[in-house]
């Protein structure tokens, strides 16, 4: 029945997307985003229309930074489908399917991210097209992402943008970096051999940091997690960053959830951070309340290594945390 009325709302859906234009297509797809609602077949339709050439003409930088962000959000939940799928009377196995969807989002990608390299877009433009293009791993045309980059770090910009789209941002830069590892180990150990992207690329997150800093009142848990997370992945190394956000975490520790701690504890042990009082309060945060309930084996795992790289012997913390685990 379920397989019946698929094939229904699909062959409805053909005529009527011929009729929408990419204002409307893009809204479409955003709309199965929101409601985090992953078919493939509507996918392959939504996207099929949105690359047809009439509509990619008249597209906006609006409307393709929305259809990327859906369209990464999208196959971020594709995971979540069945181990294998039924079309055209062939049975597909998960990781068949995995391929096929991302060769389709890497052509997307393609067709669509020409149209960002403009300097009229809003803020959350900007944010959320950095964030799909880091969130798919798509690192073809980095000239792009480092053109978003750059005018979210512009000044006019930083004056009308708020702390979840520059978190965002800060995020999607560490993401993208972390597909690219030569970047991180020139970054860290050789000076002489900086290209001009990487150091523009850091001076952009510089300007993220520092915008989030000066606003670290108005982080949510959520940012502050994001934050620091990416701080670990790009190996920042500047104290006063630490401590202000070390301070930030602590403070707000009641309104994290046990991912977020995790990320936060990973991210300090990453830059080596010293005071291990915090690392130890904040994991106990987890451990001794209710988040321990919420609290993954992958999320404990995390925590572990960081008291490893960060050389804290704390008997109870550990002792919590291999309890989770097993």
């Amino acid at each position: 029945d379920d397989e019946d009325s698929n094939a229904g709302e699909e062959s409805e859906l053909a005529p009527f997307l011929s009729r929408c234009n990419e204002f409307e297509v893009s809204n479409l797809l955003f709309a199965y985003a929101m409601a985090k609602r992953f078919d493939k077949d509507v996918f392959m339709l939504l996207t099929d229309q949105m690359l047809e050439e009439s509509v990619v003409e008249s597209c906006t930088p609006s409307s393709a930074s929305r259809a990327m962000w859906s369209s990464a959000m999208l196959l971020s939940l594709s995971g979540d489908s069945a181990n294998v799928m039924h079309n055209n009377e062939q049975t597909y196995s998960k990781a068949s399917e995995e391929t096929f969807l991302r060769a389709r989002q890497v052509d997307f990608f393609h067709q669509l991210g020409g149209l960002l390299l403009t300097s009229q877009l809003r803020p959350a433009d900007v944010s959320c097209a950095m964030w799909s293009m880091a969130k798919a791993a798509y690192v073809l045309d980095k000239g792009i992402f480092d053109h978003l980059a750059a005018l979210m770090a512009s000044k006019d910009m930083m004056e009308k943008t708020n702390t979840r789209l520059v978190a965002q941002a800060l995020w999607s830069c560490a993401k993208i970096e972390e597909y690219d590892e030569s970047f991180l180990d020139v970054h860290q150990y050789d000076e002489s051999i900086k290209d001009d992207a990487m150091i523009k690329r850091m001076g952009c997150v510089d300007r993220y940091l520092s915008y989030l800093i000066a606003h670290r009142e108005k982080l949510t848990a959520t940012q502050i997690s994001q934050t620091v997370l990416s701080v670990g992945r790009l190996r920042i190394a500047d104290p006063f960053i630490h401590d202000q956000l070390a301070d930030t975490a602590l403070r707000s520790k009641h309104s994290m959830n046990a991912r977020e701690i995790a990320n936060v504890v990973w991210g300090f042990s990453k830059v080596l951070y010293p005071d291990s009082s915090i690392i130890v309060e904040l994991i106990n945060e987890v451990t001794t309340t209710s988040k321990q309930n919420e609290c993954t084996s992958q999320e404990a795992s995390n925590m572990l290594y960081s008291l490893g790289r960060l050389q804290i012997r704390d008997t109870v913390a550990f002792v919590s945390l291999n309890a989770i685990m097993m």
